[in-house]
């Protein structure tokens, strides 16, 4: 009996498997660059230079160093400068300026976290950039990086690029005065006190950045958590303190750095040194009021909120970052 030729395909000629060419993660060799967040960190440079919104915030985040530095030009003739019986410069008389200063910039270095910043790893969501990003030879905690790093260099520009022409103005100035014999440490405090807003700044900023898929939505939501926490933490020292400036003052009112700018300013006053608060009232023999001293909450309190802060917003955008989205049925 003749057997014909089989219809089945020989093994040769079986087709073979067809790979799975989908998303994945780039695992090729990672030496082309030493630091390779910086190609990440380089748009929001680029971004921010180009935003006019951004120099015009830059210009006003100034104004704080010029206002005080030139309020303290006038007044300096004397240490002992009064408005009554009240000493409107006490030691630290130079770093107060710089805290002051310091300190009505924040609202704006916020805006201009928010401006720079938003948007940084939502739209990248959006547009599912990450799947480009992540394909490169560039790995989840570089991409991290580099969007933390590009708004945290660009708010540390904006702070302590003041602060040291403000240094070096001081210096100009007040030389002849014992500036630099009467606080040595000043320049320390400038750098370690333009440190903190950008750093908290930044971590949340990147934080909530990457759990949105809208810039617009993700910067009213960090204003919302910043003005509101201002609004919960003033609520509460009102119903605590009941009004009494001088109270929260001696007892360091820790219920009142419980917002992002009271943190903030907290670590200042203990960067920059500040140990008074002048207490605004009218005594009953109509003596002006004294100097009440100021007593800051405990620093290592105040420390572990910013450093859980800061932890918490890269952590939240680190644990978002993913090129795909994993639908679990």
């Amino acid at each position: 009996m003749t057997v014909g030729p089989s219809n089945q395909p020989s093994a040769a000629s079986q087709p073979s498997p067809i790979a799975d060419l989908s998303y994945r993660n780039y695992d090729g060799p990672l030496k082309a660059r030493v630091l390779r967040w910086w190609v990440v960190s380089l748009y929001t440079f680029r971004f921010a230079m180009k935003s006019v919104f951004f120099w015009i915030l830059a210009v006003i985040a100034l104004l704080p160093y010029v206002y005080h530095l030139g309020v303290f030009y006038i007044f300096r003739a004397d240490v002992g400068v009064r408005v009554g019986m009240i000493p409107l410069f006490e030691k630290p008389r130079y770093a107060l300026q710089f805290y002051y200063a310091m300190e009505w910039q924040l609202f704006w270095m916020l805006l201009i976290g928010l401006i720079i910043g938003a948007g940084t790893i939502a739209n990248d969501n959006r547009s599912n950039a990450l799947i480009v990003y992540l394909s490169k030879p560039i790995t989840k905690g570089d991409y991290l990086l580099g969007k933390w790093m590009g708004i945290f260099l660009v708010m540390l520009c904006i702070t302590l690029i003041p602060g040291l022409i403000g240094y070096i103005t001081c210096i100009m100035m007040f030389a002849n005065d014992g500036f630099l014999g009467e606080e040595p440490w000043l320049i320390v405090q400038i750098l370690a006190g333009s440190l903190v807003a950008p750093t908290i700044f930044a971590s949340v900023i990147v934080g909530i950045s990457a759990w949105s898929k809208s810039g617009v939505m993700a910067g009213a939501f960090i204003a919302g958590i910043y003005i509101l926490s201002g609004i919960v933490s003033g609520v509460l020292t009102g119903i605590f303190y009941r009004g009494d400036q001088e109270r929260i003052l001696r007892e360091g009112g820790l219920i009142s750095h419980c917002s992002f700018s009271g943190i903030i300013r907290a670590l200042l006053y203990d960067i920059y040194g500040i140990s008074t608060g002048l207490v605004k009232r009218t005594n009953p023999d109509r003596t002006p009021a004294e100097l009440v001293y100021y007593v800051p909450p405990n620093n290592w309190i105040i420390l572990a909120i910013a450093l859980s802060i800061v932890i918490l917003g890269i952590a939240a955008a680190r644990f978002k970052i993913r090129a795909v989205e994993v639908v679990r049925g």
